[in-house]
């Protein structure tokens, strides 16, 4: 038997073998509706059994209890899991119907046509209430004063997931709203509990010994995990729902929030988390979310010349994202450049792994500054900013990024692009040693390795532009080695 105490008159039990039940089923359930998606999904078109989804709703009925389960944090996270798999089969069913009108529509069978979208309206209703309702079951769990943290940011983290598989079109502008209230709301909590931490840290009337900082340590790393994945859904909300977002209370909401965490005297804590935020704005909302750039571009720009990693990274790629959007992002280019160079300048000793990853960004920022906007900068500006980017190539801890910023060398190789090569093609013999590093490690793939491969086997056939062994003679010992295992 499983108990649980709910208050000093009350408890709860359940046999412990349904509850293992319970779980298996979750299992079982979940598998079904992951690997299966696909024949499911076509069943429900072609077998009336399962028509407009039908078999959906009971399923969901039966798993929706289960996501507030109060003797098993495990079964509670299975059925979140279980929920997400089914709102993606849902999602799926509902461009299935789509795709099936349009084709009707261009076959000329109107009958066919009003039927699919008769039942793909049908089905979408059902995937925005099964959305709906697990969103309140969770965040009414996320706003639990007695909650624990690790369960939360698991439960976060599965909301988002559900999110992302419901996609867009889902929601209305005041539900978009009402979700981004709820996430501000259990961050705002977040905060509270986190000055709370922060006055036991530094209690006077009684001595904190070396345990209790740990356990204090630790709690307020969790404190900053749970943020950071409750901002996740701030995201995945702007991504999915864009317009619905801008024209909501929640783009108010998102302004307050920035303003309030990225103002200069805030703890560098609170700033990394404001510019998770403006980094989204910019990913997801670009030229739309113009109007709130007042509010924290400036700031952003600023913060580039942080000594906190978390502040430097968050900020980098900020400008990453709105170097994307070029010319609304021209104003600040001159003053991005100066501050990036100062970042990059300033970190050339030994780092940690979360100083080396905002290095990564920082670099990165200056190669999508260069891709961008190089051809419009006067010679000595191309000059410095180049060497500063390719000083910090290849990168080394962000795969995401070097992947992406190698495959930008490798293409600006290809196609003589001048800024990039120098005058004369004189930077050509440092792209390639770059080349030569990330060739077959985690920050190249399969399809840059054979890009890598062709490119110097090409300049050895050819001696152009020149010698091969002339353009690599200034490579490390090892360099060559690995040099000559590309060329076989």
């Amino acid at each position: 038997m499983t108990y649980v105490i709910l208050d000093s008159n009350t408890s709860l039990g359940l046999k412990t073998s349904l509850l293992e039940e319970q779980s298996r089923a979750l299992d079982l359930l979940c598998t079904i509706t992951t690997v299966l998606q696909d024949p499911l999904t076509s069943a429900s078109l072609s077998t009336a059994q399962f028509a407009s989804g039908s078999f959906l709703q009971p399923l969901a009925e039966a798993v929706f209890p289960l996501l507030t389960h109060l003797l098993s944090e495990d079964i509670k996270q299975k059925a979140l899991e279980t929920m997400a798999s089914l709102i993606g089969t849902c999602k799926q069913l509902v461009l299935q119907y789509a795709r099936r009108a349009a084709q009707a529509q261009g076959e000329g069978q109107p009958q066919v046509e009003e039927e699919a979208r008769r039942s793909g309206a049908s089905v979408k209703e059902m995937l925005r209430a099964m959305t709906l309702r697990t969103c309140g079951e969770v965040f009414k769990s996320l706003q639990d004063e007695d909650g624990d943290v690790d369960s939360m940011v698991a439960e976060a983290a599965g909301l988002n997931d559900c999110l992302s598989k419901a996609g867009g079109e889902v929601f209305t502008d005041e539900e978009v709203a009402q979700q981004a209230l709820n996430v501000f709301s259990a961050l705002e909590k977040s905060f509270e509990r986190r000055i709370d931490i922060s006055a036991r840290k530094n209690r006077q009337d009684e001595e904190v010994d070396e345990d209790d900082m740990l356990r204090l340590e630790e709690e307020d790393q969790q404190e900053q995990t749970l943020r950071s994945s409750l901002l996740e859904i701030v995201g995945t909300l702007m991504a999915t729902h864009p317009k619905e977002f801008l024209r909501s209370k929640a783009s108010e909401a998102a302004a307050a929030f920035v303003q309030q965490f990225l103002r200069e005297d805030a703890p560098d804590e609170d700033k990394s988390v404001a510019l998770y935020v403006c980094d989204d704005i910019l990913q997801h909302l670009k030229e739309d979310g113009l109007s709130l750039w007042p509010l924290f571009m400036p700031r952003l720009i600023q913060c580039l010349l942080s000594s906190d990693a978390r502040v430097l990274q968050a900020a980098a790629y900020g400008v990453q994202q709105g170097a994307l959007l070029q010319q609304a992002f021209q104003p600040f280019v001159q003053e991005a450049a100066k501050n990036l160079l100062t970042a990059v300048n300033r970190s050339q000793k030994t780092k940690n792994k979360m100083e080396q990853a905002a290095t990564d960004n920082t670099a990165a920022a200056l190669g999508d500054l260069l891709r961008c906007y190089g051809g419009s900068m006067h010679e000595e500006e191309q000059r410095v900013l180049l060497s500063a980017w390719l000083g910090n190539l290849p990168l080394k801890q962000d795969e995401t990024e070097g992947l992406r910023m190698h495959k930008f060398l490798m293409e600006a190789v290809l196609q003589n692009n001048a800024v990039v090569l120098g005058p004369n093609a004189s930077n050509l013999p440092r792209l390639l040693q770059i080349l030569c590093a990330v060739y077959r490690t985690d920050f190249s793939d399969s399809d840059l390795n054979e890009e890598i491969k062709k490119l110097f086997a090409q300049i050895n056939a050819s001696g152009q532009p020149a010698p091969l062994a002339a353009l690599c003679q200034n490579f490390t010992a090892k360099e060559q080695k690995k040099l000559q295992k590309i060329l076989k």
